[in-house]
């Protein structure tokens, strides 16, 4: 039997756990609320002290807490400061020390890209195999559908249209890969969008999104689509690591991977629940890979 101290809060992305040990129960239910998740039962592959630190500056935010990350002897600063602490793969245990800023408003959005990183450390102790990567998942009828593309191609509406299905998640999702199929998990992120629902299937298809005055599904090549993929997958960039010159490549590799386990259509779409009808249509034709 796994004992759980009270002040931990474990965050289960996929196969992997997160044990997040904070400074107080009360904090530990309220990411446990933020979240949205289930009690989780299975030990941590890694835990996290976490820490929130009050302070008087007015720090600035930045887009990304992947490139402003500086790594020196097993601890990271992350924008000058903003977040900071160490993680040793060896004990699977670290430090996680956050501005309080970070819990205000919607900038808790900004604090989950500090876990993005926080499971990929997990996942390499775990030794799983997986992907985070920015879309809308919807599983239809058992089959895992991953709809993909920049900010304001239509994610979130997708996941609004999408409520007669399982909605995991209308922002990120988690892929694990095998050597012939990848499994599609809801992943606990964006805490503020409180429509979605835990899940996971297989992944049937890849969707990549755009507007248009109708309802269009293509399919698309594998150099388009591994071109298209590659720039919505989060990083592979763990705790103890910098983002280094050669991540792109890495994020092509796992978007090859990934495109080779689905079929991957371009779906043009105007902002009603008729693209399941032609979605329908072809997942029921294509072949399963």
């Amino acid at each position: 039997m796994v004992v759980q101290d009270e002040r931990e809060f474990r965050l289960e992305i996929g196969s992997t756990v997160i044990g997040l040990v904070c400074e107080s129960a009360e904090y530990a239910s309220s990411l446990a609320e933020y979240f949205a998740r289930p009690p989780v039962i299975a030990a941590a592959d890694i835990r996290l002290d976490l820490q929130i630190i009050a302070h008087t500056d007015t720090p600035d935010i930045p887009n990304s807490l992947f490139t402003t990350k500086r790594v020196e002897a097993g601890s990271f600063d992350i924008a000058d400061g903003l977040i900071c602490g160490d993680f040793d793969p060896a004990t699977a245990t670290g430090t996680l020390r956050v501005k309080n800023i970070l819990t205000k408003g919607m900038l808790p959005r900004v604090f989950e890209q500090v876990l993005y990183q926080a499971y990929y450390s997990a996942r390499n102790v775990r030794g799983a195999d997986g992907l985070l990567i920015h879309s809308s998942g919807v599983i239809a009828d058992g089959a895992g559908c991953l709809f993909v593309g920049a900010s304001g191609q239509g994610k979130s509406t997708v996941a609004d249209l999408s409520v007669k299905y399982l909605v995991v998640n209308d922002e990120m999702n988690l892929v694990e890969l095998t050597a012939d199929e990848g499994i599609l998990h809801g992943s606990p992120f964006n805490g503020f969008y409180e429509q979605k629902s835990p899940g996971q299937a297989p992944l049937r298809g890849i969707f990549l999104l755009s507007h248009g005055p109708e309802h269009r599904l293509q399919e698309v090549g594998m150099a388009e689509a591994v071109a298209a993929v590659a720039t919505q997958i989060v990083p592979p960039v763990g705790l103890e690591d910098a983002v280094s010159p050669d991540i792109r490549l890495t994020m092509i590799d796992l978007a090859t991977r990934l495109c080779a386990v689905a079929p991957v259509w371009r779906l043009e779409f105007t902002p009603d629940v008729g693209f399941w009808e032609i979605i329908a249509r072809e997942l029921a034709q294509a072949p399963r890979k």
